[in-house]
């Protein structure tokens, strides 16, 4: 009994808890060489081989954005 309960919560319980703080994300790339990823929980990426572009939702609800230039 005790190993089908270990089973289940490593199976189940545990992946679930974890798919909670990682949030699902799509990453598409354009004719241009930039690769776009946006996430469920607002945060977009679009990197080029030149600089990255990170936007998040804050928390006034608004959106920061930050370049960093490679």
């Amino acid at each position: 009994m005790t190993s089908k309960l270990t089973a289940l919560i490593v199976l189940f319980i545990i992946p679930t808890a974890m798919a909670a703080g990682n949030p699902h994300c799509i990453t598409g790339k354009n004719g241009f060489g930039a690769t776009t990823t946006q996430c469920d929980d607002g945060t977009v990426t679009v990197t080029t081989g030149q600089k990255v572009i990170v936007c998040g939702k804050s928390l006034n609800g608004r959106h920061n954005c930050e370049e960093i230039k490679l």
